[in-house]
């Protein structure tokens, strides 16, 4: 029962934790979008990185600030299959005060992390209320339980009473 316990608070702690980093990328997002400048760029290479089970690919980007200058980025965000060919044409955003933090402008790349932030957030906080829920509900049935005993007690005992 005390583990159940603790888990109940471990399971929506965490949740609720997710889901604030998920709020929270998700204004950066919001301001980053904002702030950004859009300009047209060029897959140049596609980068392999190594996890313990598989790899993933992330595209680098070539593409030109209004200032003139040419800017390389490798995005954050890598996939396997890759989602970008070498040589693709992509849309890049980017804050003209740091257009090396520039970004894809895909929905993935944009809100990938907010997304799944989230839903780990949504489902952790939801099997900790569905806990705490459980909990409530069973203390309501075993009230319900023990009142209706005591007054079935009762009216049994006036009935015998009376006969």
């Amino acid at each position: 029962m005390k583990s159940i316990n603790m888990m109940k608070y471990l399971f929506l702690t965490l949740g609720a934790v997710f889901l604030a980093v998920a709020t929270f990328s998700a204004r950066n997002t919001q301001t980053f979008i904002a702030e950004s400048t859009a300009a047209p760029g060029t897959v140049i290479d596609m980068v392999r990185r190594q996890s313990s089970d598989s790899d993933t690919y992330a595209p680098v980007v070539q593409f030109a600030t209004t200032a003139g200058d040419t800017i390389e980025f490798t995005s954050s965000t890598s996939s396997n299959p890759p989602s970008y060919h070498t040589g693709e044409r992509v849309e890049v955003l980017y804050r003209p005060n740091a257009p090396h933090a520039a970004r894809i402008n895909a929905f993935g790349s944009l809100w990938g992390t907010a997304l799944i932030v989230g839903g780990l957030g949504a489902i952790f906080f939801s099997i900790g209320a569905g806990i705490v829920l459980a909990a409530v509900f069973e203390a309501r049935k075993a009230a319900d339980l023990k009142l209706n005993t005591s007054s079935r007690a009762t009216t049994s005992g006036s009935i015998l009473r009376r006969t």
